[in-house]
């Protein structure tokens, strides 16, 4: 069994890493005796004096046991001369700044004498105060630009963040729609920090060089009259001298972030888009070496790789499985141990707050894509003709020129316009790189006019791929007005002139989906944006909407071991050409696989105005909170078990549902909205329960039919000659009025008749309507769509 010394010598050589001479004396004491007993190790700061000391254990004792022990050495050996304590054996390392509330953590490293230094010099100064002490007011930034207003949820962000710190929570996790200002956010959040001392130098994390560029560009500007602000790109940190925020990719870090910060360099760290910051084992492990930082995430889509996972089960099944869903845990690595955000600002309440613009989407399925989306699949030509083709194969293994023609010719025809008349900025998702160059093409021919400057492939395999996109993004630049890109554009993208956003490609997972979507939900009063286009040609929102499992756990891949070199490559250095970068599966030689060349056409069309809740994707979110919420109010009341299952309680029940979760701020759940996200009328109670798993809601289907089969009761009852026309005609508006959104909206301004001249209800002539009916029985009806509650969520 190894012991003590065994220790010792590892944590010898951790503090060698840490950059201590475990050599002189000056820096570092072994086995200090005095008073109290033998200090294991004592620390100095570069004048000599005692900074803090080190606990050694054996490997099979928790050095967590040795608190008290190192506590008084520090209070009665030292004089309360020492500030910090750390507890390590061969394996582990706590780190306790007993001074303050809170108890010893683990950490991966020690601290630096430099990083100590630092901490105790800010404890000395002794000139911080609480982050919630000044309010703030949408005027914050009005010294250095009074055009730049706070948004009222971008203070109660603030606020929110501002008195859990204050009660000594250092982990937060904001859930911001793409679109809502989390720029202008993060840099209110770290000025306070810095103008209340709460923090010296800040690392604010991102995944792309180009929005690292930008987010420097705004914390100029907003934030130039605090500090410098610099980026780091790798290699040494000359360029980070007198600069307090730090803007870095996750790249960068992940190369040489040990090699040039020590572990405690930074006090607060901001992750943007922080789901991908923290996914990658090699992002992980990067960002857990920088210890006793505050960290706030900020992200439109967070990770929640806990949710309905049964933890003890699986950890007896497969520990590994547990082990990663933890580390990939959104929630989880932002210390929101509850599964909800620390503040939360969805699309939804963008636009009805009107800071986004809502959606409209066109979908549009071609024959061939149909056939793709069957079970049978998509059938080949020639001597592919024994090949069956499913959508994700697409562009991949065969090519289909007419399909992507048809595709871009709907897109054209019915694109947002701008006021000048010009087709709306537009970003199209293509499947892969080539397909993103043939879609390009099929464009600028279909628009020869421009010269070939109509569209343009955006990806990170083109040179001077971040230019071009800063290009698109210009509101002065009228060419190219589409960009056609497969990933790149998907996140950290800032264009609010985009009006349309195409799907040419399967999307298969909600988070990327949200991602694409939000793309087109920026404000630009510049061309008086009222809404944006979601082109659906590959059956995405289908996909959604019937075939996606919501209550699955997600799943979790582990990245193969060479997962860091290929990207950390691609992002660090120069971008490499078109030619340079493309597999030979992506290299734009169409004869090389099988083509597709029957003509297509159009198999089905339909346009969606999104109501105020957002598309299947966005409620499934919202029911997924509503269950969290329900999960955590049982724990925190035990005794709302015994109230369900007693009949004589229920009221006591509802009440204390109604008091305690229902209407508060962040989701404001209700009877309304849950019945919205839920596309079901129900009660609380049956919302509350259902959440439990205690009982089963009615469908949405089954609601339906019981709206039209009490509608076909009530008008199409059978009275003399002509009873089947009646039941017919009845049939034919209760088809129309559940499919047909247009009718619909129609009926809400005002309930009226006029629509009979329309297609299909012009098969029978007005008079006949009128001569079935009766005016009044028909204005009536229609009045009962108008009011049906289950055709209105």
């Amino acid at each position: 069994m190894a012991n003590e010394a065994y220790s010792r010598v590892i944590i010898d050589q951790k503090l060698k890493e840490a950059g201590w001479d475990i050599t002189d004396s000056n820096q570092v004491i072994f086995e200090d005796h005095g008073v109290a007993g033998r200090a294991d190790y004592l620390l100095k700061d570069k004048i000599g004096r005692p900074i803090a000391l080190i606990e050694a254990k054996s490997p099979d004792i928790d050095p967590y046991s040795a608190k008290q022990q190192a506590l008084d050495y520090a209070e009665l050996q030292y004089k309360n001369n020492i500030d910090y304590i750390f507890l390590a054996n061969d394996h582990i390392i706590y780190f306790w700044d007993f001074n303050i509330e809170g108890d010893a953590t683990p950490v991966p490293v020690f601290f630096s004498q430099d990083d100590l230094i630092r901490k105790r010099q800010t404890k000395e100064l002794k000139n911080s105060e609480p982050l919630s002490q000044k309010p703030v007011s949408d005027d914050y930034f009005s010294d250095i630009n009074s055009e730049i207003k706070l948004r009222p949820y971008q203070i109660e962000a603030f606020n929110a963040i501002a008195k859990e710190y204050d009660n000594n929570k250092r982990g937060f996790l904001l859930e911001m729609a793409t679109g809502t200002g989390k720029t202008v956010l993060s840099a209110l959040i770290i000025s306070k920090f810095l103008k209340t001392n709460q923090a010296q130098i800040i690392l604010f994390v991102v995944d792309r060089v180009e929005l690292a560029r930008q987010t420097k560009g705004s914390f100029e500007k907003l934030l130039g009259n605090l500090s410098a602000v610099a980026t780091y790109w790798g290699g040494s940190k000359k360029n980070l001298t007198g600069a307090n925020i730090v803007v870095a990719t996750i790249q960068s870090l992940i190369a040489h972030g040990r090699d040039v910060f020590t572990s405690g360099y930074f006090d607060l760290i901001i992750h943007d888009e922080a789901h991908r910051s923290i996914y990658s084992a090699e992002a992980r492990g990067i960002m857990e070496y920088f210890v006793g930082a505050t960290r706030i995430g900020l992200t439109a889509t967070p990770k929640d790789f806990l949710k309905n996972i049964d933890i003890n089960k699986l950890n007896i099944d497969d520990p590994r499985a547990v082990e990663l869903r933890i580390q990939k845990d959104t929630y989880k690595y932002f210390d929101c141990e509850s599964g909800q955000a620390t503040f939360r600002y969805t699309i939804q309440d963008g636009v009805k707050e009107g800071y986004l613009v809502p959606g409209k989407l066109h979908k549009m399925t071609s024959d061939i894509t149909q056939q793709a989306l069957s079970e049978q699949g998509l059938v080949g030509e020639g001597d592919y003709e024994n090949e069956n083709y499913k959508i994700t194969d697409l562009e991949k293994k065969v090519f289909i020129p007419k399909r992507n023609e048809l595709m871009m010719k709907e897109f054209l025809e019915y694109a947002q316009k701008t006021p000048d008349g010009d087709i709306g900025k537009t970003i199209i998702f293509a499947v892969n790189q080539n397909h993103a160059l043939n879609l390009e093409k099929v464009l600028n021919n279909l628009r020869p006019e421009f010269n070939g400057r109509f569209a343009q492939t955006i990806t990170s395999q083109v040179r001077d791929a971040h230019e071009l996109a800063k290009d698109f993004r210009n509101i002065d630049n009228k060419l190219p007005r589409i960009a056609v890109s497969v990933d790149m554009l998907t996140t950290g993208f800032d264009a609010p002139e985009v009006q349309n956003v195409v799907l040419c490609r399967p999307v298969y997972e909600p988070t990327l989906y949200q991602q694409i979507k939000g793309r087109g939900t920026r404000l630009c009063k510049e061309i008086d944006k009222k809404e944006f286009v979601l082109f659906d040609f590959c059956g995405v929102c289908e996909y959604f909407e019937e075939k996606y499992d919501w209550e699955a756990p997600l799943k979790v891949t582990e990245p193969p071991a060479n997962a860091l070199s290929k990207e950390t490559i691609n992002q660090i250095q120069p971008e490499p050409t078109l030619t340079q970068n493309l597999s030979e599966n992506e290299h734009p030689k169409n004869y090389e696989k099988p083509t597709i060349t029957r003509a297509d056409f159009v198999g089905g069309r339909d346009e969606i105005i999104y109501g105020p809740n957002g598309d299947k994707v966005d409620r499934e979110m919202y029911q997924g909170e509503w269950g969290k919420a329900v999960a955590k109010f049982v724990e925190t009341h035990p005794e709302v078990e015994q109230l369900i299952n007693n009949d004589d309680k229920q009221e006591e029940l509802i009440e204390l549902i109604n008091t305690e979760l229902l209407n508060k701020s962040e989701f404001y759940f209700n009877e309304d909205s849950l019945s919205q996200s839920h596309q079901v009328i129900a009660t609380i109670r049956d919302f509350f329960l259902s959440a439990l798993n205690k009982k089963n809601l009615p469908s949405h289907d089954d609601q339906v039919n019981e709206w039209k089969n009490g509608i076909l009761d009530k008008y199409g009852e059978v009275k003399g000659n002509g009873s089947q026309q009646k039941v017919m005609m009845v049939k034919l508006i209760i088809e129309e009025a559940i499919k047909n959104n247009e009718l619909r909206n129609e009926l809400k301004k005002s309930p009226n008749i006029s629509f009979l001249t329309k297609t299909p209800f012009n098969t029978f002539t007005p008079e006949e309507w009128i001569n079935t009916f009766g005016k009044e029985t028909l204005i009536n009806l229609m009045l009962d769509v108008k009011n049906s509650r289950i055709l209105n969520l």
